[in-house]
C-alpha cells in the first residue's frame, strides 16, 4: 500500500494518468473518424488521404521551421524571467506567423500542381487553396500550444488537446459524410485551425506580442534548431511521401490505403509515447545539468513507459483482426499481415525517441544531422528494396529494420550517458 501511494504521488504518474486520458480521447476520435472514412471512401480514398496527410505534415514542419523543440527548450529556460519570456514569445509568434503567410502564398499559387502530384487529379485543388488560407492560423495555434508545453502547464495542455479533438471530430464526421475524400482531406488540414481561438484565450496573459518586443537574437536562437529540424521533420516526411507515391505506382491507391490503415493504427498508440515524451520528459532533458541527471531521466522512461508500451503491443497483435474490423471494414482485412513488422518498428522507435530528443535538448546539431541523414537514407533504400520484393508488406519491413538500426546507432552515440556508473 505504501509503495502504491508513493507511486501515485509522483509527478510522472499524475502526468501519465492525464496523458492516458488525452490519448484515449484521441483514440476514440481516431476510431470514429477512421470508421467513417473506411465506410465512405474505402481503401482507395484512404490511399489519397494518406498522401495528403504526409504532405500536410511536411508543410507544417516547413511553416513552423521545425521550431517546436526550440520553443519548448527556451520557454522552459525563461519561464522564471518574465522579460526574456515576453520577448521570446513575441519574437517567435511574429516570425512564424509571417513566415507561414509566405508559405501559404506559394501553396496557393501551386495548388493545381500539388493536387495533381499527390492525388493524380486536379479535383482536390480547392482543398489545397483552403489550406493555404488557414495555414497561418493553424501555425498560431501550434505556437500557443507549444508555449504551454514549455511552461509545463501539463493539465491545461492536455485539457486543450482533449477539447480540440472533440471539436475536430464533430466537424470532421459531418464533412466526411457529405464530401467524401475531399471532406477527409479538409478535416486534416483546415478544421484544426479553429483551435487558435481556444488556445489564445488560455495563453493571452503570457503574450505581449508587439514589434517593440521583437528581438533578432531570439530568431537566431530558433534558427539553431532549423538545421536539426530540416534533417528530421522535413526530410523524413518527404521520404515517406516519396515511398507512398512509389507504392501507388508499383501497386495502387487501394494497396496504399492498406498502408494508411496500419499507419493510422500505429499513430493511435504512438500518441501515448510521443505525447508523454514531449509534455513530460523533454522539458526535463532540456533543463538537466549533468550526465547523471540525464541518465536518471532515461532510466525513468525505460522502466516506467516502455514495459507498459510493450505489453500493449503484444495484446494488440493478438487482437489485430478484431481491431481491424472495429476500426475499419471487411475490405481492410489484408492489413492484418502488416501488424508484426509495424509493431516491431514502433517498439524500437519508442525506445529511440527519448534518446533522439537529447539531441534537441542539448543542441547537438552536427551529430544529429549526420545520424538523421544516414538513418533516412537507410529507410529509403530498405523500403524501396522490400517494396519491390514484398509489395506493401515491404514498407513495414523496411520501417522495422530501419528503426532497429537507428536505435543501435543511438545506443552507440550515447553510451557514455547510458552506461555511466
Amino acid at each position: 500500500m505504501y509503495i502504491l501511494k508513493k507511486i501515485t504521488q509522483k509527478e510522472l504518474f499524475k502526468v501519465f494518468s492525464l496523458n492516458s486520458i488525452s490519448v484515449l480521447v484521441k483514440f476514440i476520435v481516431g476510431f470514429i473518424s477512421g470508421k467513417v472514412m473506411a465506410a465512405y471512401i474505402g481503401p482507395h480514398g484512404m490511399g489519397i488521404v494518406g498522401n495528403w496527410r504526409t504532405f500536410f505534415t511536411t508543410l507544417e514542419n516547413v511553416a513552423t521551421l521545425g521550431s517546436s523543440n526550440g520553443i519548448i527548450k527556451y520557454v522552459s529556460e525563461y519561464k522564471t524571467d518574465t522579460e526574456k519570456l515576453k520577448k521570446f514569445v513575441a519574437t517567435t509568434t511574429i516570425t512564424l506567423f509571417f513566415w507561414s503567410i509566405c508559405i501559404s502564398s506559394v501553396l496557393f499559387v501551386f495548388s493545381g500542381t500539388i493536387s495533381h502530384y499527390l492525388c493524380n487529379s486536379l479535383d482536390y485543388e480547392p482543398i489545397v487553396k483552403y489550406t493555404s488560407l488557414v495555414l497561418p492560423w493553424y501555425i498560431a495555434s501550434f505556437v500557443f500550444m507549444t508555449i504551454l508545453n514549455g511552461l509545463q502547464k501539463f493539465r491545461l495542455l492536455i485539457l486543450l488537446n482533449i477539447v480540440s479533438n472533440i471539436l475536430v471530430l464533430l466537424l470532421s464526421v459531418w464533412i466526411i459524410m457529405h464530401y467524401k475524400t475531399s471532406g477527409a482531406m479538409f478535416s486534416i488540414s483546415v478544421v484544426p485551425a479553429i483551435m487558435v481561438c481556444i488556445t489564445l484565450f488560455f495563453v493571452w496573459k503570457n503574450l505581449n506580442i508587439s514589434l517593440q518586443n521583437f528581438q533578432k537574437i531570439y530568431v537566431l536562437r530558433l534558427l539553431e534548431f532549423l538545421a536539426m529540424s530540416l534533417a528530421s521533420m522535413l526530410l523524413l516526411p518527404l521520404v515517406q511521401l516519396y515511398l507512398r507515391t512509389y507504392l501507388v505506382q508499383q501497386q495502387s491507391f487501394e494497396v496504399a490505403g492498406y498502408y494508411e490503415a496500419i499507419s493510422r493504427i500505429s499513430n493511435y498508440y504512438m500518441l501515448f509515447i510521443t505525447t508523454i515524451i514531449s509534455v513530460y520528459f523533454f522539458p526535463k532533458l532540456a533543463t538537466s545539468t549533468s550526465n547523471n541527471e540525464t541518465k536518471t531521466i532515461f532510466q525513468d522512461y525505460f522502466k516506467t513507459i516502455i514495459p507498459v508500451f510493450f505489453v500493449g503491443l503484444v495484446v494488440l497483435y493478438f487482437c489485430r483482426d478484431f481491431v481491424i474490423n472495429l476500426l475499419f471494414t471487411a475490405s481492410f482485412k489484408p492489413v492484418s499481415n502488416l501488424f508484426l513488422w509495424q509493431e516491431i518498428g514502433d517498439f524500437f522507435k519508442a525506445m529511440s525517441l527519448i534518446l533522439g530528443f537529447q539531441f534537441f535538448a542539448k543542441k547537438l546539431t552536427f551529430p544529429f544531422i549526420i545520424l538523421e541523414i544516414v538513418s533516412i537514407t537507410i529507410l529509403l533504400l530498405l523500403s524501396v528494396l522490400f517494396i519491390n520484393i514484398y509489395g506493401v508488406k515491404g514498407m513495414v519491413i523496411g520501417y522495422a529494420v530501419h528503426y532497429i538500426i537507428y536505435f543501435l546507432l543511438l545506443i552507440i552515440y550515447f553510451k557514455n550517458i547510458i552506461f555511466k556508473k
